[in-house]
């Protein structure tokens, strides 16, 4: 899409799952959990979906000092497959919850609202900016989203109040949709993205701060961490760094400076359990949240498949072998201290009959040939523990207890 909020695969494929927030902690921060969804098959679409979320790039302080120093934890949900995990937000006064889309590759928030076509709104939760006591439009204001199938959202602008996990976002800037291209209608079950953008900037007119410009400066600490679970309940934690959560060390990778607006990171090794070596590589690779799928350079995929008995490159879903046959992990170093596996289990996408009887689709695809990132989407991030950090400038990854 034109912004970083491209409409990827998660938000096309993931139906409703509502989300909940625990109970406070002790310090008086909650957390903010989705559930899984048993009932959603992915469909191969999803690769052509993230491809073009990442090969098209066009690219006032409302804070209430009383809220300096609290955290928010969120919870998100996977679908069977873990094509996404759904968080529930709240928008407006009182709050209209709504599952969205947690994404780190996205800079805005937008949201499905009764702007729109009635029939346009069917069987979906909504923003209704005339319901919140908190809600004011902003005179003259626009937004627009263009997706790189062709596919496109715009609409007003309005400033009212966000809950993310027991935090609330005064005076935030809500992008409420007014029209929405009929392919991008097929998913009833989800509402609007939430963009963790590192330094993108919104797509508004006038331009006002992204969501998480507001979020930070009322944590403890400008930091959010993602736990991705394998078909479980998953987390985002904001303003601290929960020690229950990993392993060991955090090792913190520094993002990239010639992509300063994403959360990039160099990896420079890797490896497969059919491999017995490690390969040494450099590469860029944007972490994101809102990409289902892991993508890899060419020579990488081609390499790992060809060590697959019965493994194809197909024009309809990319990547896809014999469903019986057993994927080897994958294993990326960013330093020799910074490895983390990829279970073999975590490799499988979804059944692909097209590709014929008893195929599989695999969850490691490949970039774009003309494209200079590789993207760490959720196959990556369910093998480890991440924390986005602000002042370091850095994407932190550590061990996890996993499910294998």
């Amino acid at each position: 899409m034109i912004p970083s909020t491209i409409w990827t695969a998660v938000l096309l494929l993931s139906p409703l799952v509502h989300g909940a927030v625990l109970p406070k902690r002790d310090v008086g921060n909650p957390t903010i959990q989705a559930k899984l969804n048993h009932a959603y098959k992915p469909s191969p679409h999803a690769l052509a979906r993230a491809l073009r979320k990442w090969q098209v790039r066009l690219g006032t302080d409302a804070h209430d000092p009383t809220m300096k120093g609290v955290i928010a934890n969120a919870t998100a949900t996977p679908t069977i497959y873990d094509v996404e995990w759904v968080t529930s937000v709240g928008f407006g006064t009182p709050a209209q919850w709504l599952p969205m889309d947690l994404d780190t590759g996205s800079g805005d928030v937008w949201v499905y609202s009764d702007l729109m076509a009635p029939k346009k709104l069917a069987n979906r939760t909504y923003y209704s900016p005339e319901q919140s006591t908190t809600g004011t439009e902003v005179a003259n204001s626009s937004w627009t989203i263009q997706y790189g199938d062709g596919s496109y959202a715009s609409g007003k602008i309005y400033t009212d109040t966000i809950s993310l996990g027991g935090v609330d976002i005064k005076g935030a800037a809500v992008e409420a949709a007014t029209t929405v291209s009929s392919s991008m209608l097929h998913d009833t079950k989800i509402s609007g993205v939430f963009g963790l953008p590192y330094k993108l900037t919104s797509q508004t007119y006038p331009q006002f701060p992204t969501v998480m410009q507001d979020l930070n400066p009322l944590l403890d600490q400008k930091v959010f961490t993602v736990d991705l679970r394998y078909q479980a309940n998953s987390e985002y934690q904001f303003g601290y760094i929960d020690p229950t959560k990993y392993i060991g060390e955090i090792q913190y990778i520094p993002l990239v400076a010639e992509a300063g607006t994403w959360w990039t990171v160099e990896y420079s090794l890797y490896t497969f359990d059919t491999m017995n070596h490690w390969q040494a590589v450099n590469r860029q690779g944007i972490v994101d949240t809102g990409t289902s799928l892991l993508l890899l350079d060419e020579d990488i995929v081609s390499r790992y498949y060809n060590t697959v008995d019965g493994a194809v490159r197909n024009s309809h879903a990319g990547w896809v072998y014999p469903c019986h046959v057993d994927l080897p992990s994958l294993t990326l170093g960013f330093s020799d201290e910074a490895k983390y596996e990829i279970p073999g289990k975590y490799m499988k996408f979804a059944e692909e009959p097209e590709a014929g009887e008893g195929m599989c689709m695999g969850s490691l695809q490949e970039t774009s040939v003309d494209f200079e990132y590789s993207i760490l989407g959720d196959i990556f991030l369910k093998a480890v523990f991440a924390v986005f950090d602000y002042d370091k400038g850095a994407v932190g990854f550590a061990m996890k207890s996993i499910d294998l």
